[in-house]
């Protein structure tokens, strides 16, 4: 099941990987709500994600911590 928050215009979806074994699943997850959701946003974040590996994904926005992710979503908001 995928959790979103809708926020106005668009949806976004926050993923995280603790291992990188779950981050293999980013990927085709990344596609599969870019498909059906084409002005979704996603963030990525977890230990093994950087910003070179969510570039690769197709994901929108990388934080290396909680903090980045909400001045992004604040950013988008206004």
């Amino acid at each position: 099941m995928i959790h979103y928050q809708d926020i106005g215009d668009w949806v976004t979806y926050p993923l995280s990987a603790l291992l990188t074994t779950t981050m293999e699943n980013m990927k085709s997850i990344v596609l599969a709500i870019k498909e059906k959701y084409p002005n979704s946003k996603i963030l990525v974040g977890g230990a093994p994600v950087t910003n070179e590996y969510c570039k690769k994904i197709g994901a929108d926005f990388y934080s290396s911590d909680p903090q980045g992710a909400v001045n992004y979503l604040k950013k988008l908001e206004s």
